[in-house]
């Protein structure tokens, strides 16, 4: 697969938010391990619990940082606008 289609791919998946695709999974994934690196403590299921239905749900005695959830959403935003502004000029 040639980047053109890549490109032509997640923003089709994107457009018709498709579970399990291309786009879905690279979602996550970004999400999960950009924010681990910088000291995220969600785990990847949590993360894509929060794209998925954009809520967050925590077992007894489990707390989570008000600021990995909100890094999480800004992250899944960010994605969005680069591959709907992936043909501008930085």
């Amino acid at each position: 697969m040639n980047r053109n289609n890549i490109k032509e791919a997640l923003i089709e998946q994107m457009k018709l938010k498709l579970k399990g695709s291309l786009y879905h999974e690279t979602q996550i994934m970004f999400a999960y391990n950009t924010n681990r690196i910088e000291g995220s403590q969600l785990t990847e299921d949590q993360t894509r619990y929060i794209f998925e239905t954009k809520t967050i749900g925590l077992s007894e005695n489990q707390a989570i940082n008000i600021d990995d959830i909100i890094e999480t959403q800004n992250h899944f935003k960010a994605f969005d606008y680069m591959l709907e502004n992936v043909e501008q000029k930085i």
